[in-house]
C-alpha cells in the first residue's frame, strides 16, 4: 500500500487588480471612488484617471482573495472603472485566527469590518465567537499583513496552516 495520498498539497489563490480603463462620462465618480478607497487627494485621484485614460495601467490592489477581487472589481465597474485581474496560485495557505479582542474593542471591530468587506453585523458576530478563524486560505504574505493589522488594533491573533482544502 502506498501512502502517496497521505500528503495533500494545498494551494491558495490571490488576485492583483489593475485599473486599465475609465468611462469618460463617469470620471467624476471614479475620482471620488479612488479618494474613498485609498485616501488619495482629489488631484492624485484625478492624475490616476488621466494616466489610465492615456493608456497607462495603474495597480490598485494586491493579494486579494477571489471574493475580495470580485467585490472590488464590481465596485469599480459601478463607478466607470475597468479593472483587469491577475490571478496567482500559492502553496501552503494560512488561516488568521482571532484569539482575544484586547482593550480596544471598537478599533478591533473596525478592523474586522474592513477585512470582512464592510459587513458590520458579520464583524460583531465574529467578536462574539472567539476564538474564530477570520480569514482562511490566505497565502502567507497576506495572512501576515492581516495579522499585523489585528495586532496593531490591539487584538491577539495567530496564523495557522489552513483548514481549507484548496486543491
Amino acid at each position: 500500500m502506498s501512502d502517496h495520498n497521505d500528503h495533500k498539497v494545498t494551494r491558495t489563490t490571490t488576485c492583483d487588480l489593475t485599473l486599465v480603463g475609465a468611462e469618460p462620462s463617469r470620471v467624476a465618480n471614479l475620482i471620488t471612488h479612488l479618494q474613498l478607497c485609498f485616501g488619495a487627494s482629489e488631484s492624485e485621484a484625478a492624475q490616476c484617471v488621466r494616466d489610465v485614460r492615456a493608456g497607462m495601467a495603474v495597480g490598485i490592489f494586491e493579494d486579494l482573495s477571489q471574493d475580495e477581487a470580485d467585490s472590488r472589481t464590481a465596485a469599480f465597474a459601478l463607478v466607470g472603472g475597468l479593472v483587469e485581474r491577475r490571478t496567482f496560485v500559492h502553496p501552503d495557505p494560512c488561516d488568521v485566527v482571532l484569539i482575544r479582542v484586547g482593550p480596544n474593542k471598537l478599533r478591533v471591530l473596525q478592523t474586522i469590518c474592513e477585512l470582512q468587506g464592510g459587513d458590520l453585523q458579520l464583524a460583531m458576530m465574529r467578536l462574539e465567537a472567539l476564538p474564530t478563524t477570520l480569514c482562511g486560505g490566505l497565502h502567507r504574505k497576506r495572512a501576515e499583513q492581516v495579522h499585523r493589522e489585528l495586532e496593531s488594533a490591539g487584538a491577539d491573533a495567530h496564523l495557522s496552516a489552513s483548514s481549507l482544502d484548496n486543491p
